[in-house]
């Protein structure tokens, strides 16, 4: 049962962060900054000249802006467990997302949000409605332009210095958001765009120390994005791979809720 649930909790953490790297970006989530630095507010201007170069590096702001409906099909794999499944997730900006991952030893692990709502089902827990922290996470997936307002979302960007990281030279820019949430992510000095981040990823498993490397930057409909992102959780090493991408309409019908989860909130609503 432990090692179920160590695979388990890798992989909720997957569904968590995959959908942002296909805009170039993964974006940060969940350290909790010490109350002495609450206070805390910079705006560095080399900082916010990476991140406004890596958008130009992956196709731009207005491309990025354009992006309402996204559908990749992909892999996960934990090579340590000899374990592969298959990913495949559907967004609607700015508050439309459904998740599927497949794995054998596991079954399937269902997320979604649709508006306020959010919610995950899997074979060991059931439905249930996430809990803000997890929720949050989620939400800021939904809206794959929303990290172009990273300026307004963040009281602290600065430039950390130049760092070895995956192999690369990059810069190290550390970030504060308005929640006093604290990542690190790294920019190939080469390349402009994102190859790395830092950041700890609430899940029903308790929070996770996630590093990500995104890799294999490929075209796909015009973006320039990671189809390979190798994610460290403790001792687990996972990896997700993107196929195919598409930016074309998605059905509604897609991002309805299971009849499970809408029992859920029906409950929580007589309770309130």
């Amino acid at each position: 049962m432990k090692r179920m649930n160590t695979l388990k909790a890798a992989v909720i953490g997957a569904s968590l962060i995959t959908l942002s790297g296909l805009a170039g970006s993964l974006h940060a989530s969940t350290l909790v900054v010490e109350p002495e630095a609450k206070a805390e507010s910079k705006h560095d201007e080399k900082a916010i000249d990476v991140i406004e170069k890596s958008f130009e590096a992956v196709g731009g702001r207005e491309l990025m802006e354009s992006a309402e409906y996204i559908h990749t099909k992909g892999g996960l794999s934990i090579p340590a467990a000899g374990i592969t499944g298959s990913m495949e997730t559907y967004v609607h900006a700015p508050d439309k997302l459904f998740v599927l991952i497949n794995i054998p030893m596991i079954g399937e692990q269902k997320q979604g949000m649709n508006g306020d709502i959010a919610w995950s089902s899997d074979a060991m827990s059931g439905p249930r409605l996430l809990p803000e922290d997890e929720a949050e996470a989620l939400r800021e997936e939904t809206n794959p332009a929303s990290r172009l307002n990273f300026k307004n979302d963040h009281k602290v960007i600065e430039h950390a210095g130049e760092v070895e990281f995956d192999g690369q030279q990059a810069h190290k820019i550390r970030l504060v958001d308005n929640n006093d949430k604290e990542s690190f992510e790294y920019y190939s000095i080469d390349k402009g765009y994102m190859i790395g981040m830092e950041a700890k990823v609430p899940t029903q498993m308790g929070e996770l120390q996630m590093t990500s490397y995104m890799r294999e930057y490929k075209d796909m409909g015009g973006v320039l994005q990671p189809t390979k992102m190798v994610q460290k959780a403790g001792p687990q090493e996972f990896v997700i791979t993107i196929n195919e991408v598409s930016y074309d309409e998605i059905d509604s019908s897609v991002f309805e809720l299971p009849e499970a989860v809408k029992a859920l909130v029906k409950a929580q609503k007589k309770d309130d």
